[in-house]
């Protein structure tokens, strides 16, 4: 997240006066923000045969 806020702040002097330009201005109706973070997950189950 403090990556996220940092990048954020770089972009935001280029963003307020885009912000305000007309063709800019309600183009976007619902915008929804989702953090992802890489899991290690398991595939395939790995079992042993009893001999």
């Amino acid at each position: 997240m403090k990556d996220r806020d940092e990048h954020w702040k770089a972009f935001g002097p280029l963003y307020k006066p885009m912000a305000e330009m007309p063709k800019y201005q309600n183009n976007v109706s619902k915008n929804v923000t989702i953090l992802c973070t890489p899991q290690t997950i398991q595939i395939f189950k790995i079992s042993k045969k009893a001999d």
